[in-house]
C-alpha cells in the first residue's frame, strides 16, 4: 500500500493489487492451509479504528505501516460476531478475553440473559451486556490474503445503512464494488474514539468480481470455522428479574490474547 496521505485514483486490480501478480494455484494453496490448520478470522491480520482522530494507521506488508485519511478496500464479506466480558470488565485495568464469545448468533445466545437489551449495568438505555460487532473481510491493494476491519458496536449502523443502500437503491451487493473509509473523531463523556464511514469508490467489473469469487467462499468457510463459545449461557426466567448467575456453567478453557476476537 502506498505510503502517501490520500489514496490515489485506482486502475483495475488485476495490474494494481498484490493478487494479481500472485498465481492462482499459490494463493488456492495457501487458502487450503489455514483450513488444514483450523486457523479462523482471529488470526487474520486486523485493522482496528483508532481510539480517536481521523487517520488511519494501519500495518501492511513487512510490518510497515501506512497513514491516511481514507482506506480503500473492497468488502469481501461481512458477519457479527459478539463477546461477554463479565461485570467486573469494567472496573478490571487489564484488558482481559471475553468470558463467553460467538460468531454469528449460535444456538447458545438464544434467550440468554446478556443478549437482551437493558441487561448493560453501565447505562441500562438499551445496551446489552454482550457486546456485538462486525467482521468485515476486506482486500487491500498489498493483500494477497484478505484482512479483517473490525466494525464496532457504534459503527455496525452505519455499516449496515451502506450495503442496504446499495442494494435497495442500486440493486448491488456491497461486494461488487470498491469502496473508500474515511473517519471522523468523536466523543462521549471523557471516551474518545473514532467512526468509520464508508462510501462507493467504483463499481468492480465482471472480470474483478470473477478475480474475487474464490475469496468470497473463503471469507464464508473461515467465518463459519471461527464459531465458538466458551461459557454456557444465561438462560432468561421470566420470575426473576434482572441478571442471574451460571454457577451451573463448566469452567470455560482458557483463552489467550491471540484468540480473543474482540
Amino acid at each position: 500500500m502506498a505510503k502517501n496521505e490520500e489514496n490515489k485514483a485506482i486502475v483495475p486490480i488485476t495490474s494494481s493489487y498484490a493478487i494479481a501478480n500472485v498465481d492462482r494455484a499459490e494463493i488456492q494453496d495457501a487458502i487450503n492451509t489455514i483450513q488444514e490448520l483450523n486457523l479462523t478470522m482471529h488470526q487474520l491480520k486486523a485493522i482496528h479504528c483508532p481510539k480517536g482522530g481521523d487517520v488511519w494507521n494501519v500495518t501492511g506488508i513487512d510490518d510497515e505501516t501506512w497513514t491516511g485519511k481514507t482506506l480503500t478496500c473492497i468488502p469481501l464479506y461481512a458477519v457479527s460476531y459478539r463477546g461477554y466480558y463479565g461485570p467486573e470488565a469494567e472496573t478490571d485495568e487489564e484488558v482481559k478475553p471475553p468470558e463467553c464469545s460467538a460468531v454469528g448468533q449460535e444456538e447458545k445466545c438464544i434467550n440468554c440473559q446478556h443478549d437482551i437489551f437493558y441487561t448493560d449495568p453501565k447505562t441500562g438505555r438499551g445496551m446489552k451486556d454482550c457486546k456485538e460487532k462486525i467482521a468485515l473481510f476486506v482486500m487491500r491493494d498489498c493483500d494477497v490474503l484478505p484482512a479483517v476491519l473490525r466494525v464496532s458496536t457504534k459503527a455496525m449502523k452505519l455499516w449496515r445503512n451502506f450495503a442496504k443502500d446499495l442494494l435497495v437503491g442500486k440493486a448491488l451487493p456491497y461486494h461488487r464494488v470498491m469502496m473508500d473509509v474515511t473517519l471522523s473523531s468523536e466523543k462521549e463523556g471523557r471516551f474518545e474514539y473514532s467512526l468509520p464511514h464508508f462510501r462507493v469508490n467504483r463499481r468492480l467489473t465482471p472480470e474483478e468480481c470473477a478475480i474475487l469469487t474464490d475469496y468470497r467462499t473463503f471469507c464464508q468457510q473461515i467465518a463459519e470455522a471461527s464459531k465458538w463459545t466458551e461459557m454456557a449461557p444465561v438462560v432468561v426466567d421470566s420470575e426473576v428479574p434482572g441478571p442471574t448467575t451460571n454457577s451451573g456453567a463448566d469452567t470455560p478453557p482458557p483463552v489467550t490474547d491471540d484468540d480473543c476476537p474482540f
